[in-house]
């Protein structure tokens, strides 16, 4: 009798101790929202460490909407995420991160972040692939992606991540390099243009807020991000 008693006791011990093993400890992850300049447009939400699952509303609401309209929600300052002012995310590994709320400038030359909006050729084409990179000057990071799509014939719309021309005031040296394939208008015959080491920052713009890379027969087209723009 004693013995059964004894055994139950220490099952009755260990079994909290049993419980606490199999637990894992909740994840957490950072979600935080910033205005591209409080000046003109505001955020609420985000800013704090999420439990795994946590529903996070931000807010982003213009001080004047007919002059310094919202323009989209950009995650970790490299992609246009939303062009919804208000959006709920899911706190996961996924989505955690920052997210910049981007208001039009007065002066759409002030705009702080650009993106690829033409890439043209000096020749008949049925087809033109292209891969555009770019790293900062500095060789603080690796080289990253900013744009990778085709277009037939004509000028079409250009699949672009966004770039961050300011740090602050300061602008960001960026160092580009790109691959083209061409492929004739008979539809057969292909070849490939390497661009390398052409440099643009926020001065390399002008004062219809866009700037040019240009190399052999190929000129890519990079412009502010606007309302108009993303909205084409």
């Amino acid at each position: 009798m004693k013995k059964s008693k004894l055994f139950v006791l220490a099952t009755l011990c260990l079994a909290p101790l049993v419980a606490l093993s199999g637990c894992e400890n909740p994840k957490y992850f950072t979600i935080s929202a910033s205005s591209s300049n409080a000046a003109i447009g505001s955020v609420s939400g985000g800013n704090n460490d999420y439990i795994e699952g946590a529903s996070v509303k931000l807010i982003a609401t213009s001080r004047n909407e007919s002059t310094n309209p919202f323009i989209c929600w950009i995650k970790n300052y490299s992609s246009v995420y939303s062009q919804d002012s208000t959006i709920t995310l899911s706190s996961s590994e996924e989505n955690k991160g920052n997210y910049t709320a981007l208001f039009q400038e007065d002066n759409i030359s002030s705009m702080t972040y650009a993106m690829v909006s033409n890439i043209s050729f000096d020749g008949e084409y049925s087809n033109l692939e292209y891969t555009i990179q770019y790293s900062t000057t500095d060789n603080t990071g690796m080289s990253q992606q900013l744009a990778k799509g085709a277009i037939q014939n004509s000028e079409q719309k250009i699949t672009s991540n966004v770039l961050k021309l300011t740090e602050g005031v300061t602008p960001i040296d960026y160092i580009f390099s790109a691959t083209i394939i061409i492929t004739d208008i008979t539809g057969t015959t292909n070849h490939t243009i390497y661009l390398t080491s052409m440099l643009l920052n926020d001065d390399s713009f002008n004062a219809t807020a866009t700037a040019t890379l240009q190399q052999a027969n190929v000129t890519i087209t990079l412009s502010k991000l606007t309302k108009s723009l993303i909205s084409e």
